[in-house]
């Protein structure tokens, strides 16, 4: 996995990955901070054909996690949602749902150029 700071993105490596897809892109990702100083990441969520899915989420999502490992999830995918500011970012937070966390939260990986020490937040 590599990361594009231009793009803000986490890339899969099709060849290390084992994974044969047609078209492989990178999954849009922002960190940013709230009014309490909480930090977050979002994401969008885009789930596999098939899936059981909560009515309303079939067409994807935006998860939040926070640096304490909260769950929240907006749906739909606000278009454009990756370009936002903070702000805007916030407001979508705050219209999210929590949600039960069933794995242990994401290890934050180091970005390239930072220090480590800063970089894991878990």
């Amino acid at each position: 996995m590599t990361y594009d700071p231009a793009r803000q993105r986490l890339c899969l490596d099709a060849q290390n990955s084992g994974i044969d897809l047609a078209l492989l892109d990178c999954m849009p990702n922002k960190d940013f901070t709230d009014a309490s100083g909480m930090g977050w990441r979002v994401w969008n969520t885009v789930p596999i054909s098939g899936a059981v899915i909560n009515p309303g989420f079939e067409k994807g999502w935006l998860t939040f996690e926070s640096d304490t490992g909260t769950l929240r999830r907006l749906a739909p995918i606000p278009a454009g949602w990756d370009e936002l500011p903070t702000g805007k970012l916030i407001d979508l937070l705050r219209q999210a749902k929590e949600v039960p966390r069933h794995t242990g939260p994401i290890r934050r990986v180091a970005l390239p150029g930072v220090d480590a020490d800063n970089a894991e937040r878990q």
